[in-house]
Parts: C-alpha cells; sequence; structure tokens
C-alpha cells in the first residue's frame, strides 16, 4: 500500500498544563489497563452534533503529531513515544524509533524507503531520517540531517517532501521554511525557501503540486510555486482567507493520490473540527466533529494529526488534554464518501445565466500573473521602452511597478499614501491616483516616464479645495477631459477640471444612490459608473452635471457587494466578492466572465475582488483580489484574465 501522511501540528500547551509534554517516559508496551483508562476519558467527552462520524482505529497516543502508513501497518509520529508502528489499536512499544525524540509531522520517501521526522524537542536532534525495512516492517539506521546547519535550535516541527526532491522544513520558534537539498544523500545542503505569512510558527505542512500549504497560528496559508529556483528565502506564505478557522492545527490532502479525485479537498484540522476545503471552487464546510466507539459518540478534541490513505479515507488524530496528559490521544477513520454537517449551509449557487453559458458558466479563467500585494485596488497598464509594464495601486505599498510576478519595490510611489483606485491619460502621460488614508493629501498626479518606465514629479491636484477630508478612494477619466473623484466617507462626487494643467478647481457634480461611499469608478462613454455598497449605478451624461445629479441603479440584481469596475468603450468589468462580471453597455446583458485563475497545477477561486485593470492593447483583464480584504499585510493577489477564446 502506498504512503500517506497524517500532519498533526499543535505545540501550544492548554491553559493550566504547565506545559506540552508531562513527560519523556517511553513506554514499551501497553497493557488492557491502558486502554481502559483511555475508553474512560472518552466516556467522559459530551458528543456534539455530528454527521462524518469517525470510528477509533488507535488509542494510548499523546498528540499524535502525525502518521504514515509503511507496508501493512500505520505508523505515528507520538510526541511522547517516538515514531512508533501501530498494532491491535495501540502504539508496539517495541518498534518505536527515539531518535527525534519530539517526534513532529513526519514525511516518507517511497522510492528510497526513507522516513523522515523532525525533533522539536530544545535542542536536540533536528531532522532524523531512518529507512524503513518492508520485510520486517521496522524503522532503523537514525541519521540526523545537516548536522552543523543548526535547525535544531529552532525547534523543527513539521517535514514535507517537495516534487523537486528536496524536505521543507518548518519551525515552532519563528516563521522560516528552509529546503534541505539531497535528504537522501549522505550529506545535505540547507537553503532558506520562505517565510510563513506572519513570520511566527508553523503547525503543519502539505504539499499540491508544487504549492506548499500551511498550518500557521491562526491561518492557513499557502506558498505557490515554492519548489521553484526563485524561492530563496523570498517567498512568503499569503492566507487563503479561511476567516471562520481561527487557529488551524494540522492538515492533509487527497490531491496527491492516484488517480486524483474530484474534487480535490484540503482536509484542516482545528481545536474541535475537521474542515473540509475545495481545492478546486474555494468552498469550505465542516466535514466531521465526532467519532464513535463501542460506549457511544464522543466530540473531538484538539485535532493534531490528519491523514488521507490510498482509498480516499480521512484518518484523525486528537488528544484531549492537548498532550497535557500522558497517552490520552486518539486516531479516528471516516470512511471515504462521508456527507459533511447537515447544518452547514451550502455553497452558493453558481453566478446567473446572462451570456455566459449555462448557469453562469464562466466564460475565461485567469492564470496568477503576482502576489504579495495587499488590498490591490485597482491596475493600469504603462507602456514603455522596457517592453510595458503593469502597475498597481497597492494600499501598503503606494503605486508600483509589477515584476517577474511581484512588486519591484524600488518603484513605488507613496505621494499618495494608500493608493486608491487610479486613471492614466495617456494622452499626457499622467497617472492620477487617490490617496484614501486618514490623513490623506487628496489626489496626486504622476508623471509616466516612458523610457525608463517609472513614475516621478508628484502633485496635488486642487491642494486648497479640502478633497483629502473625505478620503478620495477612487478615480475615473472622462471623455470631456475631467477627472472625477469619489469618496469613502460619503457619497459626494466631485470633477477636478484641469486635471493635466497647472492649475485645477474642484466642482460638485452630485452624490451615490444611496449617499454613501463609492468604492469605484469607470467611465465609458460619457456616462459614469459606480460601484456603491450594495448595487452597481450609472450617472448618464456626467459631464452635464453641476451637483444635482444622483447615480440610479443599472438594475443588476444579482451583484450584490460590487467591489470594483473597469471599463473599456462599449463594456464594464465588475468584480465582487467571487466573480467578475462583464456588462455589455449596448444591450445591458450581464455574462458570468471568471471565477477563478490557475497556478501551477491548481486552480483558486477568486475572494474580494478589490481591484480591476484593462491592457487595451490585448484585452486582457486583471484581477487584483485579497482573500483577506486587507486585514493582513501582502495577501492579495493579481490574476490575469484574457479574453474568451
Amino acid at each position: 500500500m502506498s504512503a500517506f501522511i497524517l500532519v498533526r501540528q499543535d505545540g501550544a500547551p492548554s491553559p493550566g498544563t504547565g506545559g506540552r509534554r508531562a513527560s519523556r517516559r517511553v513506554r514499551r508496551s501497553f497493557p488492557v489497563a491502558m486502554l481502559a483508562l483511555a475508553a474512560l476519558v472518552l466516556a467522559s467527552i459530551a458528543s456534539p452534533s455530528f454527521a462524518a462520524t469517525g470510528s477509533l482505529y488507535a488509542s494510548g497516543a499523546t498528540n499524535p503529531n502525525g502518521e504514515l502508513w509503511l507496508g501493512s501497518h500505520l505508523w505515528v509520529a507520538d510526541h511522547l513515544q517516538g515514531m512508533c508502528r501501530v498494532d491491535s489499536g495501540g502504539l508496539n512499544g517495541l518498534t518505536c524509533a527515539v531518535a527525534a525524540k519530539a517526534a513532529g509531522q513526519p514525511a516518507y520517501d517511497p522510492t528510497n524507503h526513507f522516513v523522515y521526522v523532525p525533533d522539536s524537542a530544545a535542542n536536540k536532534g533536528g531532522v532524523v531520517r531512518y529507512t524503513f525495512d518492508p520485510a520486517s516492517e521496522t524503522l532503523g539506521n537514525p541519521v540526523v540531517l545537516a548536522p552543523n546547519a543548526g535547525l535544531a535550535g529552532n525547534k523543527p516541527d513539521a517535514v514535507a517532501l517537495g516534487a523537486d526532491g528536496n524536505l521543507y522544513v518548518s519551525f515552532l520558534k519563528n516563521g522560516t521554511i528552509v529546503r534541505i537539498t539531497n535528504p537522501g544523500g549522505v550529506s545535505q545542503g540547507v537553503q532558506s525557501a520562505a517565510a510563513s505569512s506572519d513570520g511566527k510558527k508553523v503547525l503543519g505542512m502539505t504539499f499540491v503540486g508544487n504549492d506548499l500549504y500551511l498550518a500557521e497560528s491562526a491561518v492557513v496559508s499557502r506558498i505557490l510555486n515554492v519548489t521553484a529556483s526563485s524561492c530563496t528565502g523570498g517567498c512568503k506564505a499569503s492566507s487563503l482567507g479561511l476567516a471562520t478557522i481561527a487557529s488551524p492545527l494540522s492538515l492533509a490532502t487527497d490531491a496527491a493520490l492516484s488517480p486524483t479525485p474530484s474534487p480535490r479537498y484540503l482536509y484542516i484540522g482545528d481545536a474541535s473540527s475537521v474542515h473540509r476545503y475545495n481545492l478546486d471552487n474555494g468552498a469550505l464546510d465542516t466535514y466531521a466533529t465526532s467519532g464513535s466507539t463501542s460506549s457511544g459518540t464522543f466530540g473531538l478534541q484538539n485535532v493534531t494529526g490528519l491523514g488521507v490513505d490510498p482509498s480516499d479515507n480521512l484518518y484523525v488524530g486528537d488528544d484531549p488534554t492537548a498532550g497535557a496528559q500522558n497517552l490520552q490521544g486518539r486516531i479516528w477513520t471516516i470512511a471515504a464518501g462521508s456527507s459533511p454537517l447537515p447544518s452547514t449551509p451550502p455553497p452558493p449557487p453558481p453566478p446567473p445565466p446572462g451570456g455566459g453559458g449555462a448557469g453562469g458558466t464562466p466564460l475565461t479563467t485567469g492564470s496568477l500573473y503576482a502576489q504579495n500585494e495587499t488590498n490591490p485596488n485597482g491596475q493600469v497598464w504603462l507602456n514603455g521602452a522596457l517592453g510595458g509594464h503593469l502597475w498597481v495601486a497597492d494600499h501598503l505599498q503606494g503605486m508600483c511597478r509589477v515584476e517577474a510576478g511581484s512588486i519591484n519595490s524600488s518603484t513605488c510611489q507613496v505621494a499618495a499614501v494608500a493608493a486608491g483606485e487610479p486613471a492614466y491619460d495617456p494622452s499626457n502621460q499622467f497617472v492620477y491616483v487617490p490617496d484614501s488614508s486618514a490623513k490623506s493629501a487628496g489626489v496626486v498626479r504622476y508623471t509616466f516616464n516612458p523610457t525608463s518606465e517609472t513614475l516621478g514629479n508628484p502633485v496635488v491636484l486642487a491642494p486648497n479645495a479640502g478633497l483629502g477630508g473625505n478620503r478620495p478612494d477612487a478615480v475615473a477619466l472622462g471623455s470631456d477631459g475631467s477627472l472625477y473623484v469619489g469618496f469613502l466617507k460619503n457619497g459626494s462626487l466631485v470633477r477636478i477640471t484641469n486635471p493635466a494643467g497647472n492649475g485645477q478647481t474642484a466642482q460638485s457634480v452630485g452624490q451615490s444612490a444611496t449617499a454613501k461611499k463609492v468604492l469605484s469608478l469607470a467611465a465609458t462613454g460619457n456616462d459614469l459608473y459606480l460601484a456603491e455598497n450594495g448595487a452597481v449605478t450609472r450617472i448618464a451624461n456626467v459631464a452635464s452635471c453641476t451637483g444635482g445629479c444622483k447615480a440610479a441603479s443599472v438594475g443588476l440584481s444579482t451583484v450584490a457587494s460590487p467591489l470594483s469596475l473597469a471599463a473599456t468603450a462599449t463594456q464594464v468589468f465588475i468584480g465582487d466578492v467571487s466573480v467578475v462580471y462583464r456588462y455589455t453597455v449596448a444591450t445591458g446583458a450581464l455574462a458570468t466572465y471568471a471565477t477563478s485563475g490557475t497556478a501551477g497545477a491548481s486552480t483558486f477561486g477568486f475572494q474580494n475582488v478589490s481591484g480591476l485593470g484593462i491592457d487595451p492593447a490585448t484585452g486582457n483583464v486583471y484581477v487584483g483580489d485579497d482573500p483577506t480584504a486587507g486585514n493582513l499585510n501582502l495577501q492579495g493577489r493579481i490574476w490575469l484574465v484574457p479574453p474568451p477564446a
């Protein structure tokens, strides 16, 4: 049978326990009385409502930190007893390998029969490689990898074997991710690869293709294409935006199975549940909260290990005492095809049809163009001698040029501190950027230099008009040559005349339909479109408005939460929480344009589409989203969505 990995991960003690581990006494056998003790512990636990329910597979563990199937047995990385084989419902103490004393999440190399186990005990073994003997089904020949690299000092806690043959290691002391090269050889190298999103400890890891998923202290995150040669320390994890999972402890995936199931899932364990994240469409449900024995049904507590076997059955390791008491941990099995909790709301229905195909099938899909942004608020394509580049209005970093899949920080302009949705005037080579910060400068005009492809010469427009006080958040260049401005503090709309000249005036145009904040603007023809809190609205013939015009709904009831807009001469693109729509001005037709993008072998749904941009030469739409809605830094992404084939 092929190998699978159960990923545990916590490390933090329960309040008042005095520590994560009770003692280091290694058991060599487990009498019936010990199993009876475990049953008593089970019986004391209240049973919540449940759907997908596990059955008890083994007991007598202590913080089961990850499991592997080797030969014909399950092996457990036990925090107290080492790497041990499961026989007859318990850990066989005679088989336990203890070179990695506080065994963390393991990984298996079936080609070379190596098992890699991190040791999270303070300043102990680092990462240990064992050799598995398929004949005797035992582990032996322990070797400490890269013994002079100082890995033990950071308390390695989880390992994952990449498709590149390298071993990736995370730690309890910090958020560093290192790459051990040649882990199956005589000597190894150690390279800095990446870091967690918050720079703090990583409790578990699992690969999906070349992407590494992390269980951090407060979020589930992902490092795209971590095996690439470009990941040499600067790659940073981005949150998946799963706000309902506040404290993930463990991860596992069925995406590595052959044949690959459809859909593919990432399983996430926390204090009392197993959640199931659909890797293909981003849907999340609660999969299981309990397990059963002959004595009854019992709630899961501190799910420190998860894994999927070759038949797609899920294994759940938990410990009601979080390791504070010895031998209280359990492993449950959940049969493939079990249903999630009935109380879990179903995923939202697909977007309605309107040109996108049956059921709102998207016309096209995107591919990852850049990452590590923060609430990208809009994009513009600026052509120049270097071949042209996308520029992004990043809420944290300013107005920045995108290169090689990320922001080039040396190009960022920060006169507009919290850069809002920008606009580009190709006739005069000006880029207009609103500043939505609390101490806003107003609206800033930069000059684009096509030779160096840089921005410079910042000028605040209409500096005495008090625009900054209302926190301008979006601008659009009208067909009349004026610049139209929307705000966060209220629904006012302002026209800046002569924005390319030496002096400007600010005129009142009107207000949004709700008289509340405007999130985005787009001008096409003589009309101005607005993304408001609950609707897409329009002011027709906006150039003729002198203060009394009020936006009216376009009637797109299926777009409940528009966040961003971009327009061509004939169409308006609309981004909301998870969909980009295309609205045809002449006919009023609404189509589902795109809902997802690919990165490597994986597909990811859009989350909080905060900014849109269009390259007029190619028709490519650039979709900026941020799964955390800007609550965490550098979690945003930009997707390139080409026109439909």
